[in-house]
């Protein structure tokens, strides 16, 4: 505006020149020199301040990339604390699904150890629980601070402690299922010994059993002989010889006896039967060779 009004007054001053007096016409010129002179330092001064314009303005755009620029990498590394942060919940997750089944085996199979297993259980899910919470505690700190690095990296260290404890907790749980399957193992051989020491006994009853069936076998056969030498020795002491004239039938069948019909002595008794009745022949106390014998004397001889 003053840089306007200035030549405006320089254009007048130039066509009004020629209207002066020579004297008035040099002053106007020096006048006109002067004005010339602070337009020309005038016009030095604002392309100064033009440039330095200018390099401010580069200066703040250079600023406001190198903002985009802390701001990008600022993002890409939330971006990335979130991934890490979810894969670290995943891992935490699966972790505790695989022990939970190596738990409920231990359970199942050694019920002795129910009560360890409880107390890893529990101290797994405070472990778990404590883990959950450092996780959710950097997911806040990442949402509302996208700066300090170094803090997220000392909680980063409070995580990889904690991460470092449980796989600690988890090789002592290794430890103590190593422990027990040892444990089992010494049991199933102490079952296997027992089942054969009972297998083996089992066979020694099954033996004993055999030869108390056999003695009582034996001592039957003893009480049926005794029996029968008992009723030998009887028949023998109560053995007399029927006389024929006394016994006109025979004393089994009946049939009486005659011309044809004739008498035959039982030489294990005596008594007098008809020779169909007497048909057999066996070995007597009395004699070596078989001779004559009844049904009934046949019978207790031969048995």
């Amino acid at each position: 505006f003053a840089f306007g009004i200035t030549m405006f007054f320089w254009l007048t001053a130039c066509c009004n020149m020629s209207r002066l007096h020579p004297l008035h016409r040099g002053s106007l010129e020096r006048e006109l020199d002067s004005v010339r002179k602070a337009l020309a330092s005038e016009k030095a001064a604002r392309d100064t301040d033009s440039g330095e314009s200018i390099e401010a303005k580069e200066l703040l755009i250079a600023q406001k990339l190198h903002l985009q620029h802390d701001t990008d990498t600022l993002r890409a590394e939330r971006d990335k604390y979130l991934a890490l942060s979810k894969q670290m919940e995943t891992d935490s997750v699966n972790e505790q699904a695989r022990h939970r089944v190596e738990l409920i085996k231990l359970q199942n199979s050694l019920s002795a150890a129910e009560d360890e297993a409880a107390l890893s259980n529990n101290k797994l899910s405070s472990a778990e629980a404590r883990f959950r919470m450092d996780v959710q505690a950097l997911k806040d700190h990442i949402e509302q601070q996208r700066g300090g690095i170094d803090d997220r990296q000392k909680k980063i260290d409070t995580m990889t402690q904690e991460n470092n404890r449980l796989h600690g907790d988890i090789t002592e749980l290794d430890a103590a299922l190593g422990n027990l399957k040892d444990e089992r193992k010494q049991l199933l051989t102490r079952c296997l010994q027992s089942e054969e020491d009972a297998e083996m006994l089992q066979g020694k009853v099954v033996a004993l059993r055999r030869q108390v069936d056999d003695t009582q076998s034996a001592l039957h056969e003893l009480g049926q002989l005794n029996q029968s030498l008992q009723a030998s020795k009887t028949r023998q002491s109560e053995r007399h010889w029927e006389d024929d004239s006394n016994v006109p039938n025979c004393n089994r069948c009946r049939t009486k006896f005659s011309m044809t019909v004739r008498r035959h002595h039982c030489r294990g008794c005596g008594t007098i039967f008809c020779q169909g009745c007497t048909s057999k022949t066996a070995r007597t106390p009395h004699s070596k060779k078989p001779v004559r014998v009844c049904d009934s004397c046949f019978k207790d001889l031969t048995s």
